[in-house]
């Protein structure tokens, strides 16, 4: 069956490319770097994953996975095992080749919108920024809550942009109806029980020190991407910033529990 070209497997086959960016990474997450561009850091990946219960005996879907540096700490720091799915072969080939030679987690090119064959396979679906790329919120809520096991959880890690009138923005290349989406309210509406906790400061702080790095790189970079390249991608941590010292960036981590037994019978 044929993958479909989204506008993430354009954008990331485009930045995971240059290498410039990979000497971003390194600088800005040091000996914790697996490949990410991600703005959570691996410490809170763990701690929220923690909290979401998985452990040692858990099985995880990395949903939108990229270079599968999230299921990388996962595997190694928890000692879990998992599916990592991403639409891009790209990606899927990264992550193939940053998780194979452990053995705990399979990559596979995959839309995570396709979840047949999967149902209550896991005790954690985890999402970091890859629900903005759904045109179906709701479709999506309900087929990840159908993939979890009895007392599994998803864990989402949200971003939201919104305009001086409090109205939503959607990002580069993303799906405007994914940014309007109340994302807390959708998970719940498909059976999950939902906690949501504040991670802004951690995101600002990672918009600092990102910024700086790249800042210290930019002919490096330039090189790689171009002059408009580089503007179009510098120009969109000015607006993070702007945006955040006025107080219209929020990012947030959705845990939403799964019923720890199912209807009729107790859970395994």
């Amino acid at each position: 069956m044929s993958q479909p070209t989204a506008p993430p497997a354009r954008e990331y086959d485009e930045y995971n490319g240059a290498p410039a960016l990979v000497e971003v990474g390194r600088a800005v997450f040091g000996e914790d770097y697996r490949g990410q561009k991600s703005s959570v850091w691996p410490a809170d990946l763990v701690a929220m994953t923690r909290r979401a219960g998985l452990d040692t005996s858990g099985h995880f879907l990395d949903a939108g996975c990229g270079s599968g540096w999230a299921s990388a700490v996962l595997s190694e720091q928890i000692g879990c095992t998992g599916e990592a799915w991403d639409v891009s072969a790209s990606n899927a080939a990264l992550a193939h080749d940053l998780l194979a030679p452990a053995g705990r987690v399979t990559a596979r090119q995959r839309d995570f919108h396709n979840t047949d064959g999967y149902e209550h396979a896991f005790g954690l679906v985890l999402s970091i920024g890859a629900v903005y790329w759904s045109d179906d919120p709701t479709r999506l809520a309900r087929s990840w809550a159908a993939l979890l096991r009895p007392g599994g959880a998803v864990l989402v890690f949200l971003s939201q942009l919104v305009d001086d009138d409090g109205a939503p923005i959607a990002l580069a290349g993303t799906s405007p109806t994914a940014a309007a989406c109340d994302w807390p309210a959708t998970f719940a509406a498909a059976g999950l029980d939902v906690e949501v906790s504040d991670q802004t400061s951690r995101f600002v702080l990672w918009l600092d020190r990102w910024t700086t790095e790249l800042d210290a790189r930019r002919d490096a970079v330039e090189r790689e991407l171009g002059t408009d390249g580089w503007a179009e991608f510098r120009g969109r941590f000015d607006a993070l910033h702007l945006a955040a010292a006025d107080g219209r960036l929020v990012r947030t981590a959705l845990i939403g529990r799964a019923a720890a037994q199912v209807s009729g019978g107790a859970g395994r």
